[in-house]
């Protein structure tokens, strides 16, 4: 039986990992410095840790309650944390729950990873445009706005955002069983994905972040429709 359950203590807080030498750490790197890096070569769009985290989370938790509210134990994000810094990503797979049996740990790395970015998802540059958008009272209005700002942002913060939304979206589906609503969601992600460069506009902004990341769960599907990846 697959254990996805959030635990503070387990076993894999035992496990040894080889971390020596480290390169310099992907949680403050800038995003398309990691996309770069993680492409080797190819047309990636969007870092490889994003990917693998979603990826775990869509085959063992998305009915699970609070996901991505609850936070894991630190032993095993500790882990994953370092797994991931070592750049060897065929070497685990976040979907084996002998190795990985606490599901929180890897949501807890996967904000982590969003709030360490130096420049924030929905970035700098236009985080006082999300924010004015998102208090707009007209539907039509809002709409046109925020999905207006969602193109102008660059090509790596743009697919990273569409993978994560569109998964978000699909967590939303399933709030009935796993209690994450749109609402709930913004919550939990909108300081996680948006800063402003003024610290004193931290707690002022706090309701137009989470209403931001709302509305982008929420419409995901509309906003994020075209087919090329």
């Amino acid at each position: 039986m697959l254990q996805t359950a959030c635990q503070q203590n387990t076993n894999q807080d035992q496990v040894i990992v080889d971390i020596a030498p480290l390169p310099p750490s992907m949680f403050g790197r800038d995003l398309v410095e990691q996309v770069k890096a993680d492409a080797r070569g190819t047309d990636r769009a969007i870092p490889v840790i994003v990917e693998k985290c979603i990826e775990a989370v869509e085959t063992l938790a998305m009915d699970y309650e609070g996901i991505y509210r609850k936070t894991g134990g630190t032993g095993q994000s500790k882990v994953i944390t370092q797994l991931f810094e070592k750049g060897n990503y065929d070497a685990f797979d976040l979907r084996d729950t002998d190795a990985f049996n606490d599901i929180c740990s890897v949501t807890s790395v996967l904000k982590n990873y969003f709030r360490a970015l130096p420049n924030p998802l929905l970035t700098y540059a236009l985080h006082d445009a999300f924010v004015g958008a998102s208090s707009l009272r007209d539907p039509s209005e809002k709409t046109a706005a925020l999905a207006t700002l969602v193109r102008q942002l660059p090509r790596e913060h743009y697919y990273t955002l569409k993978a994560l939304m569109v998964h978000l979206y699909n967590v939303q589906r399933q709030s009935e069983e796993n209690l994450m609503n749109a609402r709930n969601l913004g919550v939990v992600f909108g300081p996680t994905l948006m800063r402003s460069n003024d610290p004193s506009k931290e707690f002022a902004d706090m309701a137009g972040k989470a209403l931001s990341v709302e509305w982008l769960v929420e419409h995901a599907p509309e906003v994020f429709n075209d087919t090329s990846e």
